[in-house]
């Protein structure tokens, strides 16, 4: 009987080890400002919960278990800021408005072999019930200005509101990351991942999809 306990306090300690180390809620956005981290007691409560939608179910379940390295945008651009403005004011339907960040990456967004500078953009719009997006769009090998009209750029201008993607890179690949703000007691607002996506040269999918389904006092 010892043995067995020894054996699940072992089993545990090693869950809650896991747990700790759970990819569910996120401690930084793309602008390095701080988001409250999960619990150990919230993360359990959300792996009991979730509901994970994808044809690899394996793959998505061990993005939530493992921590992968986000990408770091700290390469000046010169791209202006009424350019800027004017190709997010050409995705959005109805008024809004919208910034280009001040720092570009260069990395491999569309997984062909052949890096590209990244500039994430972000926009806003009132029109109804409002919405906002975070996205990218990649500019020209000079950082100047952004590639108008380039297919890839449209893979990247999803449209939806509340888009908030993020690049990470995960076993020699890169992908997005959407998340959703959500009110918790105790730690307060969590941002929960819930679709990864996938762009594969001239192609869009989106691999996974996070549901929670759960009772919030």
């Amino acid at each position: 009987m010892k043995l067995r306990h020894v054996a699940f306090a072992t089993l545990y300690a090693l869950m809650l080890s896991q747990l700790a180390e759970a990819h569910y809620c996120d401690d930084t956005n793309l602008d390095g400002g701080l988001v409250n981290q999960c619990s150990k007691d919230l993360i359990a409560t959300l792996s009991k919960s979730v509901l994970i939608k994808g044809k690899n179910k394996s793959f998505c379940r061990a993005l939530l278990l493992e921590r992968f390295d986000y990408i770091k945008f700290d390469i000046d651009h010169t791209v202006g800021h009424e350019e800027a403005n004017a190709y997010i004011n050409n995705s959005i339907r109805g008024d809004g408005s919208g910034r280009a960040e001040d720092k570009c990456a260069l990395f491999d967004i569309d997984n062909d072999g052949t890096v590209e500078y990244v500039l994430p953009l972000k926009l806003w719009s009132g029109a109804g019930q409002g919405c906002d997006r975070e996205y990218f769009a990649v500019l020209a090998e000079n950082r100047s200005h952004i590639m108008e009209g380039a297919h890839l750029n449209e893979l990247l201008d999803i449209n939806s509101c509340s888009l908030y993607l993020k690049p990470f890179r995960y076993s020699g690949k890169t992908y997005l990351e959407n998340r959703k703000t959500i009110y918790f007691e105790g730690p307060g607002y969590v941002d929960l991942l819930t679709n990864v996506y996938l762009i594969d040269h001239f192609n869009r999918e989106t691999l996974c999809t996070y549901e929670y389904h759960f009772k919030r006092r």
